[in-house]
């Protein structure tokens, strides 16, 4: 005679219901438009994220909507819509003041450091985290990236200043992080046209960087790839030294 699995089948469909039940919980609570760029049209998300069993936090992300993100699912962690991408997300404000004003303060705040962090030019926009930078070369449908512990050589970066970690957690791979932010000037990007695939060059400093922490850095197909050389001529070096008025 077979046993009845069925009060063991409930006792799993409840259980995955409950656990369900006490996942992560995210609500969109406030949009502020920002100021399109070159057909792209840009807005500020607030999101409360409550985490089991009693963490809260409040997340502030920019997204960015063009006839090329169209097809786009969304991403509802981060408060973006179908039809919508992610250009990157600020610092969560953990445990918030639920009221409306304390909600309203933060995402003024919010603005203000995405402002600082947006850049953008003809037909192209860049996030700026000070740790790493993102660049679109087709309106928000994809994105190139820029992390210097991934992006360059090893010989490029000062090991004494990174820190290493396990990752994923069985240590099959090691992953390097850099403990200083680096510094962005002089961003120029040449959009694909005819066969070439597209130039983002910058000038980055950073104490992370090997030597004197100054490169030039340039990617020739669109970011996938990235090559660095010193900055040698006293004009440029002293062009990127200056102070970030931004």
């Amino acid at each position: 005679m077979k046993a009845d699995r069925r009060p063991r089948a409930a006792i799993f469909a409840l259980s995955a219901a409950l656990a369900a039940a006490c996942g992560p919980l995210y609500e969109t609570t406030a949009h502020r438009a920002l100021p399109a760029v070159h057909g792209m049209e840009l807005e500020l998300v607030q999101v409360f994220e409550q985490l089991p069993p009693h963490v809260a936090n409040l997340r502030h992300s920019v997204i960015c909507r063009s006839p090329a993100t169209a097809r786009l699912r969304g991403d509802a962690e981060n408060g973006v819509p179908p039809g919508w991408a992610l250009v990157g997300s600020l610092a969560d404000v953990v445990d918030p003041d639920p009221t409306p004003s304390a909600q309203r303060r933060a995402l003024d705040e919010a603005e203000m450091l995405a402002r600082q962090s947006l850049l953008d030019g003809p037909g192209w926009l860049a996030w700026d985290t000070g740790y790493r930078l993102d660049v679109t070369l087709d309106r928000c449908a994809t994105w190139a990236r820029f992390r210097p512990a991934e992006s360059l050589p090893l010989r490029e970066i000062d090991t004494a200043q990174a820190r290493f970690k396990c990752e994923p957690l069985d240590c099959a791979g090691i992953a390097m992080e850099l403990t200083h932010p680096m510094s962005i000037r002089d961003l120029r990007v040449d959009l694909p046209r005819g066969g070439a695939q597209g130039r983002i060059a910058f000038t980055v400093e950073s104490r992370a960087l090997a030597g004197d922490g100054l490169r030039h850095v340039e990617s020739l197909n669109g970011g996938r790839s990235w090559k660095a050389r010193p900055v040698a001529d006293a004009a440029e070096r002293e062009a990127a030294l200056a102070p970030d008025l931004r």
